[in-house]
């Protein structure tokens, strides 16, 4: 009604109804917010009781007021600790992720140095046979030794992926694994190779090259009054100290550039490099039908490791320069590319089988689809045996340009006088 009396052209009485009732202008109602508005002639409704609680919980009509306070303010504080802990979950679930964190960074960090010590205990071991068997030349020591290690690197490289790809069967993981063996590591190795102790030495550069200003300016000077006092150096015994002290100063510098290569490490053998790259072929071999990218990466890691292994021996941070030796090849290292081929045939094979041919051949039992592969595998290894004996290691024309130029039944004579008739007939 106060708002009838302040603005009485905004309302209007409508009694062509049952009950009159007041009706509100549009215009009011749009500038005002939603109102409730009775007539004097409606009740208003009569107020709802709260609902009765369960028999099981404590009656509240039966309780005094001041029980059902205590009640209710006894009931408060369980919800506002439960707003606390929602409060505080995200911080516990950041507590969780941080520990499952750093037990996977421990689980891999045990497995790493177990897979160190494991290569320790082969390489020992494979020393110690080698040794004990006491083959009669080097090549033949060096191609034993590298026979009983690489197994070993083989299952080491690859035994994680054959766990995802045949066991647990997720051939995303696996994709995802090579991508991180063939990429990150790769990059983390030449960093290792090239990347720090180029950064040594300019580490090293910068922390001594005030040392060096201060012995070429000492060299300077004392080369400066040398040449000035040329003429007093056969007869002046200070001239004679000073120029024995500029010879000193240029030896000092050439014994500090032998005594740095000294102390460079030493470039042992070709094993460590021969075996990056054989498991660097198991995996693009191996895992082609999975990952085809996998040579496209191998292609460009090897572009780059030709230029870091130069600069490994060359670089003055690096290994001592290796004295160089003639082969005729690759050596054992080719039986090893021979017998990792005849791996991959066989694991791709069993990928094949594994995700293929349930779709390819629905309705052949389990049975004849492994002996169809099993089939298929005999068939590549044939292939493979004829495609060697067809392609031989050494061409036909080089073969022939070997030949003696004269046969062996061509007596050896002697030409004399410019006469050839011997040779001729």
């Amino acid at each position: 009604m106060e708002l009838r009396r302040r603005h009485p052209a905004a309302f209007s009485v409508d009694s062509r109804g049952s009950e009159p009732c007041i009706v509100v202008s549009d215009s009011f109602a749009r500038r005002r917010r939603p109102l409730v508005l009775r007539s004097a002639y409606q009740k208003a409704p009569k107020p709802k009781k709260p609902p009765r609680e369960d028999s099981t919980h404590t009656n509240s009509s039966t309780l005094s007021g001041k029980r059902r306070r205590s009640i209710q303010d006894a009931a408060e504080p369980a919800s506002g600790s439960h707003l606390k802990l929602q409060r505080f979950a995200p911080t516990q679930r950041l507590v969780d992720d941080r520990a499952d964190f750093c037990l996977y960074l421990e689980l891999q960090i045990s497995t790493k140095q177990a897979l160190e010590d494991a290569h320790a205990l082969v390489q020992l071991l494979a020393r110690k046979l080698t040794e004990f068997e006491n083959y009669r030349t080097l090549d033949e020591h060096e191609a034993h030794l590298v026979a009983k290690r690489m197994p070993f690197h083989l299952v080491n490289s690859n035994a994680s992926l054959w766990f995802l790809a045949f066991y647990v069967r997720r051939l995303d993981r696996v994709r995802e694994r090579l991508w991180i063996l063939l990429v990150a590591t790769q990059l983390i190795d030449n960093f290792k190779e090239v990347g720090l102790p180029l950064a040594v030495s300019v580490g090293g550069q910068v922390l001594t090259a005030e040392n060096k200003r201060r012995r070429q300016q000492s060299l300077e000077s004392l080369q400066s009054e040398a040449i000035e006092g040329i003429q007093r150096l056969h007869s002046t015994p200070q001239a004679k100290r000073e120029r024995v002290d500029v010879a000193k100063a240029a030896t000092e510098q050439r014994l500090a550039r032998v005594l740095m290569q000294k102390r460079q490490a030493t470039y042992r053998d070709t094993f460590a490099d021969y075996k990056e790259l054989m498991v660097q072929f198991g995996y693009v071999t191996l895992y082609s039908p999975i990952f085809p990218l996998a040579a496209a990466f191998a292609w460009l890691n090897n572009t780059i490791e030709s230029r870091s292994d130069l600069l490994k021996l060359v670089n003055r941070h690096g290994y001592q320069r290796p004295i160089a030796q003639h082969a005729r090849g690759i050596g054992v290292w080719e039986k090893v590319l021979v017998s990792f081929a005849g791996v991959a045939v066989v694991v791709n094979c069993a990928l094949v089988w594994t995700y293929e041919l349930d779709e390819l051949l629905p309705s052949w039992t389990d049975l004849q689809r492994f002996a169809f592969i099993v089939a298929c595998e005999h068939v590549i290894f044939v292939i493979k045996a004829w495609l060697n004996w067809a392609t031989p290691e050494v061409p036909v024309t080089s073969s022939l340009g070997k030949k003696p130029a004269l046969p062996p039944s061509v007596p050896d004579t002697t030409v004399s006088g410019g006469s050839l008739s011997a040779l001729h007939g």
